[in-house]
């Protein structure tokens, strides 16, 4: 899919992913936004329109891991990277 495109056409595309997947925040003061755009710093502009796909919780690990926006960003990097 398109995780696994961005995974491959950029370079260290392992840390963009991760980064990408978890660096959603709100835009800084006097940022402006336009409406259906998300602010995160690692996509070129800072304004993406897809969502933020993870959320904490999102998923329950049999081994009781906490499901945190990081280790689920983590686990999609490395399933790609198989």
């Amino acid at each position: 899919g398109a995780y696994r495109l961005v995974y491959l056409a950029r370079h260290s595309g392992q840390d963009y992913l991760f980064s990408l997947l978890t660096g959603y925040c709100d835009a800084p003061a006097g940022k402006p936004m336009m409406p259906g755009l998300y602010y995160n710093p690692y996509f070129p502009g800072g304004a993406i329109a897809m969502p933020p796909p993870l959320n904490d919780g999102g998923v329950e690990y049999e081994d009781g891991t906490a499901a945190t926006i990081s280790q689920q960003a983590k686990d999609v990097v490395e399933f790609l990277n198989w």
